[in-house]
């Protein structure tokens, strides 16, 4: 199992601190020399002016001055403060991002851990019937999107390749370009997976922004994109979870938005979208975009 900030939080505080004073006491820091008021001071001027909503703390009528604190300022006021827990929570949450920044496998534990102790449903990878008919009739490598039960997009592969024992994904990368063709907005969308003896694959398709809500709001709330890699009998090779950047996420978000606005002059009953789709594909795949 891997520790998180949240079990040693547990571990530390099995019931829940909801004032500065009993904070103050749990952590210690009358024995650092640290006076309770001037604790409180820095407390003010450093963190809860700065990181906190002011719905999330409320001084009390205590003859000594003190604060009820949400659960959200009780984890940040802990992670500031000059503390023997503290020095723990952020060495945690510093090995984990990096961890996770690294270590592809790792990351994808993580979630999955995550995922159990929320409750939310493990999906296994299998190839659907849809895919393996499409690779059988094309005998050439085939994907395909979806959106799970844990409201997450997955992208599905299955190759062709010769696979070697041990062999991983090693890294993916996907790129979103908006184009727009009669007034239409689609997005043109490149993968590039890296297996670990270098070799790569690199696939292309094209989403109508107006008929893939779903998979934009998965990849918009869950912030993920996983992917199943299969042999063409189909076995599982290995899953990576790529998660998008703030600004990758930021940069869509805006585009989907533009492309909302468009398609509210649109009349789409009266446009063949399927065929718009594929003479943006065609002239990207003519030009070697």
């Amino acid at each position: 199992m891997i520790v998180t900030p949240a079990h040693l939080i547990k571990r530390y505080f099995p019931e829940p601190i909801e004032t500065t004073r009993d904070l103050y006491y749990r952590l210690d820091l009358d024995e650092l020399g640290y006076s309770y008021l001037d604790w409180l001071k820095d407390l003010e001027k450093h963190c809860l002016s700065k990181y906190v909503d002011d719905s999330d703390y409320k001084l009390l009528p205590d003859n000594e001055k003190n604060y009820w604190i949400s659960q959200k300022a009780f984890r940040t006021i802990i992670e500031t403060s000059p503390s023997k827990i503290g020095d723990q929570l952020r060495a945690c949450v510093t090995y984990i991002s990096n961890k996770v920044a690294t270590d592809p496998a790792f990351a994808k534990e993580l979630q999955d851990q995550l995922d159990q102790e929320s409750g939310i449903e493990i999906v296994i990878p299998k190839v659907s019937k849809k895919l393996k008919s499409k690779y059988n009739k094309t005998g050439q490598d085939a994907f395909e999107f979806s959106v799970q039960a844990d409201n997450r997009l997955y992208l599905d592969i299955i190759s062709g390749y010769n696979f070697q024992p041990g062999q991983k994904i090693k890294d993916v990368i996907f790129v979103f370009k908006l184009e727009v063709e009669n007034g239409v907005p689609f997005h043109i969308v490149d993968m590039t997976l890296s297996l670990t003896n270098d070799h790569s694959f690199t696939y292309r398709t094209i989403w109508c922004c107006s008929e893939e809500r779903q998979r934009y709001g998965a990849i918009l709330m869950k912030g993920i994109i996983r992917i199943n890699l299969f042999e063409d009998n189909k076995k599982l090779v290995d899953s990576y979870d790529y998660i998008l950047a703030p600004s990758e996420l930021k940069t869509l978000e805006i585009e989907i938005e533009k492309a909302i606005s468009m398609l509210l002059d649109l009349n789409l009953d009266e446009i063949d979208l399927d065929q718009l789709g594929e003479k943006i594909l065609n002239r990207y795949n003519l030009n070697l975009q």
